[in-house]
């Protein structure tokens, strides 16, 4: 049994992988039949991550049918956003006094491998959801960080499809320029300015989802 969920748990974060990426589209139908081929694996654990994933937000399951790949939308993308803005800012505030300079130094090298172009995509928005996850961690309990990683995908895969549409290189070192200046307010370890220094990272990451978003109000 811990066998298949370990297996379940691969598969859950390939087919999110591939979701967040936008290798499998909004809208998309995929066969569970075909994905255990593709993954080398039994029907049950893709039946199993299908299943987490729904939970996730990030698949459609309906009876009878294929299971679908949620669509993009911007309703869903300003709650996620309200749902960060609720629990981040304070989170970051109360980490930012409990954090140490070796901990720093990890989001330092995390957000230096979220800015290396040599690296994949996938690669590098793992540093970067490494980069958060390390600011937040000392006041993160298990519950903040299953909801937040939720938020953190959900927001992602817009950032990325709408990557798709901009100015890449423009984009991306702007985002290279203010988390280099987030990190350095949690160096300076004032609550207050944490506070809202974090505030305003979403309200920029709110910015740049919405390019990927249809919007239809």
């Amino acid at each position: 049994m811990a066998g298949e969920g370990s297996i379940a748990d691969r598969v859950t974060g390939q087919l999110r992988d591939a979701i967040v990426a936008g290798r499998l589209g909004p809208g998309s139908e995929f066969s569970m039949r075909e994905m255990a081929q593709r993954f080398e694996v039994s029907f049950i654990p893709v039946r199993e991550a299908v299943r987490s994933l729904q939970a996730e937000g990030l698949v459609v399951i309906r009876g009878g049918r294929r299971p679908v790949v949620a669509p993009l939308d911007a309703q869903d993308l300003f709650g996620v956003h309200r749902l960060r803005q609720l629990i981040e800012p304070e989170l970051a505030a109360h980490a930012s006094q409990l954090l140490h300079a070796v901990d720093l130094e990890r989001a330092e090298r995390h957000l230096a491998r979220a800015a290396d172009t040599s690296l994949s995509d996938d690669a590098r928005y793992t540093a970067h959801r490494d980069f958060h996850s390390e600011l937040l961690r000392p006041a993160l309990t298990p519950w903040d960080d299953r909801v937040l990683r939720m938020a953190w995908y959900a927001a992602e895969r817009c950032v990325r499809a709408g990557l798709a549409t901009s100015d890449r290189r423009a984009l991306e070192g702007h985002v290279v320029t203010t988390h280099s200046a987030l990190l350095a307010t949690f160096r300076c370890g004032e609550p207050d300015a944490v506070r809202e220094v974090v505030r305003e990272h979403l309200r920029q990451n709110l910015d740049a989802a919405l390019r990927g978003v249809p919007r239809s109000f």
